[in-house]
């Protein structure tokens, strides 16, 4: 039972998200452009009773299909891979689980591009009838937006949160959730400051 609650709370969303913009193109032309590098979480990366759920390179075909999207698009905006990683950890309390990934692209306009893409998606979506909604978070990397839901599941209320960030021209992004009240959003911006941090030195 306690997996199924774990599981319930994951939900598959577009592996490389997108956020609303706080830079200007002059600036991002200047970061370095991306490579085909696995900067997603590690095991490692997480406290101890997390075991990986799920780990997948993502090519632009594949992406492609996943995303209901021509290949060209991708392509025409430089985009090389991403790589996604899920873990999850068989307590009741705190993250049960985490989704992540970091695409690359040639540039950070291109990864600007699928971040401010991706923000529209975010905000629309539902889980289970409740849209998300922008939180506020400290800042990650080049640019970074944080969004929340709340929904009861099952009989338990559960929280959601996504992080969305730009590090030069990688996007990375992070889903977390569990019983409200039993984690903090500052978890996932941990993280996802630790995938930033390495998105910098690539």
């Amino acid at each position: 039972m306690r997996r199924a609650l774990g599981l319930a709370i994951l939900v598959t969303i577009v592996a490389g998200c997108g956020i609303q913009s706080s830079t200007r193109s002059s600036h991002l032309a200047a970061a370095p452009a991306g490579k085909d590098v696995n900067l997603a979480l590690r095991r490692s990366d997480l406290p101890s009773g997390y075991s990986l759920s799920y780990a997948r390179r993502w090519g632009n075909g594949a992406a492609a299909t996943r995303d209901s999207l021509p290949v060209a698009v991708y392509r025409q905006h430089g985009r090389i891979v991403s790589y996604e990683t899920a873990y999850q950890q068989k307590g009741m309390l705190g993250l049960l689980a985490v989704d992540d990934s970091v695409a690359s692209y040639a540039t950070p306009d291109g990864a600007h591009w699928v971040l401010r893409r991706n923000q529209t998606e975010t905000l629309h979506r539902r889980y289970h009838g409740k849209l998300y909604h922008q939180v506020a978070m400290r800042r990650v990397g080049d640019e970074s937006y944080a969004y929340a839901v709340v929904a009861r599941v099952h009989g338990y209320l559960y929280t959601l949160n996504i992080i969305l960030f730009r590090q030069g021209s990688y996007m990375g992004y992070l889903l977390g959730g569990g019983l409200t009240g039993s984690f903090k959003l500052s978890q996932l911006v941990h993280l996802a400051q630790t995938m930033a941090g390495r998105a910098r030195t690539v």
